[in-house]
């Protein structure tokens, strides 16, 4: 039972993570986008 949960736990902690991560890509990607921009006009 202890380890049922703990893993659920981590199931939760992973998804987090990995949304994060997206996030921060997403984020880069748009500074990116936008020196992209810049440049061109």
């Amino acid at each position: 039972k202890t380890s049922h949960r703990f893993s659920k736990t981590g199931a939760k902690y992973e998804k987090n993570r990995i949304s994060k991560r997206f996030s921060a890509q997403i984020y880069s990607f748009c500074l990116t986008y936008a020196q992209y921009l810049a440049d061109k006009f």
